[in-house]
């Protein structure tokens, strides 16, 4: 069984009357609008709107891409001096109580105020390896991650 869902126009209602004013119509001759997209092109070269990428973005953008860069290469150079420090203090067997004496010392250059707080504690930490270690290759080490923390330090200061 079909269900039909269409009625019979009542020719009488409001709507039948709009229909039989359209009848006499004829369509084909009918043309859909054209439009002058050059004139739409030229009225918009008129409108003047502000940019859509705000002006110094991409300067911005860089120097912060840069500050990035130069945060990942301290944070591995970091990572690298950490690797150092273990092993420094593993396998200096006979100087391991100075050396953490020495590391705990180098990491209180952090706690200065002020630049010329900092340069005290780094003269004093410099002053006790070279009084204090040994061999060679453990001072460099310890003087290297010295250097990397004052200097990380150093750039958050006032003078």
């Amino acid at each position: 069984m079909i269900d039909n869902k269409f009625q019979s126009i009542d020719f009488d209602s409001p709507f039948g009357q709009m229909i039989e004013k359209f009848k006499n119509l004829d369509f084909s001759k009918a043309t859909p609008p054209t439009m002058d997209y050059d004139l739409i092109h030229r009225q918009m070269q008129e409108i003047e709107m502000d940019p859509i990428i705000p002006e110094g973005y991409f300067e911005k953008s860089q120097e912060y891409q840069q500050q990035s860069l130069e945060m990942l290469k301290s944070i591995n150079q970091n990572i690298a001096n950490l690797y150092t420090l273990v092993d420094l203090i593993s396998n200096s067997n006979e100087q391991q109580d100075e050396v953490i004496e020495i590391v705990s010392e180098i990491l209180a250059i952090a706690k200065a105020k002020e630049q010329k707080e900092a340069e005290s504690f780094l003269k004093k930490v410099m002053t006790k390896i070279s009084n204090s270690v040994e061999t060679t290759d453990s001072m460099i080490k310890l003087v290297r991650w010295a250097t990397t923390i004052y200097d990380m330090v150093i750039t958050m200061l006032p003078k």
